[in-house]
């Protein structure tokens, strides 16, 4: 039996997840939630075979809660699901310790095959993000970095910051929920304006909240 720790911010979509998991024989539900902090501590009370995780969460950050899982909890694979673009997010989620990337518009046995795949010891991606990264490595970086969003320029605190700032939230906000300092968010937001070639935070914003728009198809 597949234990599997579910960490999803929609309590709706969680409930459709852990009914569409359950119906396979092998695999169980032992626990679920919405928030980062709430997940690390299930990790270790229940010590789930595999923990699906959402990037975008209710609280804390879904890529900081993979580093994290993955460094306290060896037994756990990890795959992430998220309605962000694989090619900006798929390979920070393996560098961050998990074994796989869904995007949520998958179908339905997709998921569960990726369930099994993660679950098995295996890497699972989409066959386009496979196929980047061994062009990647047999010699064709250049190409396969060619489609590239300019966003994967960022680190993933970077990406993090740009997503807060998209969803409206003020330096002064951002800086409690990461719990850092209010000039360390602004020097983060200069360094996001240079790599994207932006000069001005007027510019910044319009740019995040366009991005945030479209990661979650709304444009």
């Amino acid at each position: 039996m597949i234990r599997i720790l579910l960490v999803e911010d929609h309590p709706v979509v969680r409930r459709g997840l852990t009914s569409l998991l359950e119906e396979e024989p092998d695999m169980e539900v032992c626990g679920e939630t919405g928030m980062a902090p709430e997940a690390e501590r299930m990790a270790g009370e229940l010590s789930p075979d595999l923990a699906i995780v959402d990037l975008s969460l209710a609280e804390g950050d879904g890529l900081e809660l993979v580093k994290r899982l993955s460094a306290r909890y060896d037994g756990i694979r990890i795959l992430v699901s998220s309605i962000h673009d694989e090619k900006l997010y798929a390979e920070r989620v393996l560098e961050s310790g998990a074994r796989g990337y869904l995007q949520k518009d998958a179908p339905q046995e997709e998921l569960v095959n990726a369930v099994r795949t993660v679950h098995s010891g295996n890497v699972y991606l989409s066959d386009v993000m496979t196929d980047r990264l061994l062009r990647r490595f047999v010699g064709g970086k250049s190409d396969a970095r060619g489609d590239q969003p300019l966003e994967s320029r960022l680190t993933d605190r970077e990406l993090e910051i740009m997503e807060l700032i998209g969803e409206g939230v003020s330096s002064n906000s951002i800086a409690e929920k990461l719990s850092i300092s209010v000039k360390t968010v602004e020097s983060h937001r200069q360094n996001i304006k240079r790599k994207l070639n932006l000069k001005t935070n007027l510019e910044l914003i319009r740019w995040s909240v366009r991005w945030v728009l479209q990661q979650k198809g709304e444009i």
